[in-house]
């Protein structure tokens, strides 16, 4: 007869040490997401603050077509569309987030709100469409977090190469956030900077204007080949299926007066290769302002009273456009 086979309690005990450590590691993960999803104050302001915006966008919808801008944060502090609304006789949506989400998520979150007949309005700011449109953390936790990376739609047109591994990883804190929350609640400080009270009807933030704010400097700066091809496909997409058309507006940054005239021209340029079918926006500001008070807490964030000038003057922009200029004239 064989002998029975056995095994060792040396052997047992390693089985059921490894089994206990795969569920505790699957738990804390498990702990994680869930945090980085519903807890996160970053990611929970912001999932407020597109929920807001959602709910106005359904609202105007109901009256016919309406524009949406689309960009970070500089978008979120510059166009007030409740004024685009109300006053001007311009329904609009201020879809702007927090630049961090990258490109593709800040397209995709614009995308959800669209629908037949709207005009895109692109704010993203520059530095986002000078290299691949990448795809970042904060980007797959604003997905996740609003529900769009589980909802079909056209907002998946900007959601190209997404990966099941990137956005599983993506959902875990990481050690920089963990530290950084300790000590905010060990220093008794506020856990984001911003609040519910910092967003306004149809989607603008606005917050206290603080002091020393350190202008931009001027750089030159070009499209990216990728970011070209993935920004043309989704636009043409647009026009062709749902008659939705795209024009791009530079958002307004803070710059030196002696580089203000340089940082134009490299502007100019940047416009002059927007990539087809999309319409630049061009006006003489061309995303240069050289007045320090007329931003609140960075060199993209106007304060409440810019913000309203700069949304009147966007506002004639679009109604009333200036007469186009030939390619390469400033």
């Amino acid at each position: 007869m064989r002998p029975e086979l056995t095994r060792s309690p040396e052997a047992t005990s390693t089985r059921g040490s490894f089994i206990t450590l795969i569920a505790v590691l699957l738990l804390s993960y498990l702990a994680a997401a869930l945090y980085t999803v519903y807890l996160n104050p970053e990611v929970s302001f912001w999932k407020t603050a597109y929920e807001n915006k959602r709910v106005w966008s359904k609202e105007i919808s109901t009256s016919g077509p309406k524009t949406v801008f689309v960009g970070g944060s500089s978008c979120a502090f510059q166009i007030d569309a409740g004024i685009l609304t109300q006053k001007h006789g311009m329904p609009s949506v201020n879809m702007g987030m927090h630049a961090g989400t990258g490109a593709p998520g800040i397209l995709a979150i614009g995308l959800s709100v669209l629908n037949p007949g709207d005009k895109l309005m692109l704010c993203i700011e520059p530095a986002l469409l000078t290299d691949n449109p990448g795809r970042t953390p904060l980007g797959y936790q604003m997905l996740t977090a609003t529900g769009l990376l589980f909802q079909p739609g056209r907002h998946w047109m900007a959601l190209q190469g997404i990966r099941l591994g990137e956005a599983l990883s993506a959902l875990r804190p990481g050690l920089y956030h963990s530290v950084t929350m300790a000590a905010k609640v060990l220093a008794g400080r506020p856990l984001y900077r911003y609040g519910k009270a910092d967003l306004r009807a149809g989607g603008a933030m606005s917050t206290a204007p603080q002091a020393n704010i350190s202008p931009v400097g001027a750089d030159s700066q070009s499209w990216s080949p990728e970011s070209k091809r993935w920004i043309e496909s989704i636009t043409t997409q647009l026009k062709i299926s749902d008659n939705i058309q795209t024009a791009y507006l530079l958002p307004l940054a803070l710059f030196q007066p002696k580089e203000a005239e340089e940082a134009r021209r490299f502007h100019h340029a940047f416009l002059d290769e927007a990539p087809h079918p999309i319409q630049s926006i061009r006006d003489e500001a061309a995303g240069v302002a050289t007045n320090a008070l007329d931003f609140a807490d960075s060199a993209q964030h106007l304060t409440t009273s810019a913000m309203e000038n700069r949304t009147s003057a966007v506002a004639r922009l679009i109604l009333n456009p200036p007469s186009p200029q030939p390619t390469g004239i400033k």
